[in-house]
């Protein structure tokens, strides 16, 4: 009992679910706030909607997503490369992968617990 009442005591004592209710209620009225200082002169379906490409309007076939973020691909070939080596699309790895890393992360905890 005592290893769980460190865990959740904070300095101040516990977490107060009205206080961050009211915390998350404030933030979202400061979205909401800046969300309605926005542009009014907004029209949908005019030119306003079209995408806008370095000043010209893009025809469909200059408008690839390997394009526009080709200096993003380039700087991370090496990363996409050993990506796309290990995915195999087999859901089964995927599992693995998430049991083995979960076991880790909590071997990793626990012994920060009790240690």
């Amino acid at each position: 009992m005592s290893i769980l009442t460190n865990i959740l005591e904070t300095g101040t004592g516990f977490w107060n679910p009205l206080l961050g209710l009211s915390f998350g209620l404030i933030i979202i009225l400061l979205v909401y706030l800046i969300r309605s200082q926005g542009e009014r002169k907004y029209k949908e379906k005019t030119e306003q909607t079209l995408p806008f490409f370095a000043g010209n309007l893009p025809s469909r076939k200059s408008l690839k997503i390997h394009n526009i973020y080709w200096g993003f691909f380039e700087a991370l070939k090496e990363y996409y490369s050993w990506l796309k080596a290990v995915h195999t699309g087999i859901i089964n790895d995927y599992i693995y992968w998430f049991v083995t890393v979960l076991v880790i992360l909590l071997t990793i905890l626990i012994l920060f617990v009790i240690l």
